[in-house]
């Protein structure tokens, strides 16, 4: 597998994790106010980027995602209005469904307004993307309808593209109304397409039925088998994120030895990716977390010393990332002062980037994990994150 394929496998994920997280495949913690002050530092970071409008946005975007999963929605709405472009469309949507989700169908009646007004202003393949997300939001708020007429639109227009995506849409539309058969039947009417965007899809709609409260144990069971079946045919990194979701849910039902089993079987995978690729780290730190929750610590470990030196040869733009990936599996694992060290190697690597935007970017990443474990900088920590920031100017 080369790296440009697996690249764009990853992309294909990260539109189908956006649109999960918008229907509510992603289960949101309780707000706290641990580590919101690094998500804070994390947004800052990402919209000091002056060079690059595209990376700000994404960067961005990540972030107030990042601020839904940790039930913080409100930090998100107080701060979407500092994004621009498309991206701010799809954002926008995505915290309507968050506010559905909650309950609060007036302001995500009024944030699909305020995204539908990006939407209007924006043209080519960007307006389709930002329609999307508005009707994933549609769904989340049972209006199936709209969400339907924009999802079948889409299809016609695009089916390559947006096939397996409407699908995923309507699915959830059903599985919010708890109508379990509806939405396995819209999926399972893929199960014999190849493309592999259609199978991403296809893959993730099985997932969120498995993840689906309200649905019968037996039905979620059901769906989980049809994830697992459904992934095989997923390029190997794509494949373990989808495993580990569903171990975990296969965990929660009750299910320990089929949840070993599909990490089992995602492991496999992951380590038959080709040794030359350094990116093959992240998905066996990611399996090392997941035999983490399933109580397998001492596996843990083994994997993360196979994988812990990748860090060291990855590329330069790459390695702050990865040893703040790292120290959050160590962290969730309780190896609390290997954790602190692998944060401190992740921004003496971000510091050593010479120029402004990746050095920025690699911070985003750095905050993002410290956010989503909880933590807010402090002391000596904080004093470096307030030194990068003012630090950022020519050259980008």
């Amino acid at each position: 597998m080369t790296q440009r394929k697996c690249l764009a496998g990853w992309e294909a994920l990260a539109c189908a994790l956006g649109i999960a997280l918008a229907v509510g495949a992603a289960k949101p913690a309780a707000a706290s106010a641990s580590g919101l002050g690094s998500l804070d530092y994390a947004f800052r970071f990402a919209s000091a980027i002056s060079s690059d409008d595209k990376d700000r946005a994404k960067a961005q975007e990540a972030v107030l995602q990042d601020y839904i999963t940790c039930g913080a929605a409100h930090e998100a709405i107080a701060r979407v209005d500092q994004m621009a472009g498309w991206r701010q469309g799809t954002m926008l949507a995505d915290l309507a469904a968050s506010e559905a989700r909650a309950g609060r169908k007036s302001a995500a009646s009024e944030l699909i307004r305020r995204a539908e007004q990006v939407e209007s202003a924006v043209s080519g393949w960007e307006g389709p993307r930002v329609q999307a997300h508005i009707a994933a939001a549609l769904a989340a708020m049972g209006e199936m309808k709209p969400a339907q007429e924009i999802a079948g639109n889409l299809r016609s227009e695009d089916p390559r593209q947006y096939k397996g995506q409407a699908a995923y849409t309507i699915a959830s539309g059903h599985l919010m109304r708890r109508e379990f058969e509806a939405a396995m039947a819209e999926l399972k009417a893929l199960d014999s397409d190849p493309d592999i965007d259609t199978a991403v899809w296809r893959t993730r709609g099985y997932l969120l039925a498995g993840q689906s409260d309200g649905i019968a144990a037996a039905q979620r069971l059901a769906a989980l088998e049809a994830t697992l079946e459904s992934a095989k045919v997923l390029d190997g990194w794509i494949r373990v994120e989808i495993a580990e979701d569903a171990a975990a849910e296969l965990a929660e039902l009750g299910r320990p030895e089929k949840a070993r089993g599909a990490l089992e079987e995602a492991e496999k995978a992951a380590l038959a990716l080709p040794e030359a690729l350094h990116a093959k780290a992240t998905p066996l730190a990611e399996l090392a977390r997941a035999w983490g929750r399933l109580g397998e610590t001492g596996r843990s470990r083994q994997l993360l010393k196979k994988v812990e030196p990748a860090a060291g040869a990855a590329l330069d733009i790459d390695r702050p990332s990865l040893y703040a990936r790292l120290a959050s599996v160590r962290r969730a694992i309780g190896d609390q002062a290997r954790a602190e060290q692998l944060y401190g190697q992740s921004l003496s690597a971000a510091e050593s980037l010479k120029n402004a935007r990746p050095r920025a970017l690699a911070v985003v990443d750095i905050c993002r994990f410290l956010g989503r474990d909880g933590v807010d900088p402090s002391g000596a920590v904080k004093a470096r994150l307030d030194a990068l920031l003012s630090g950022l100017k020519d050259p980008w």
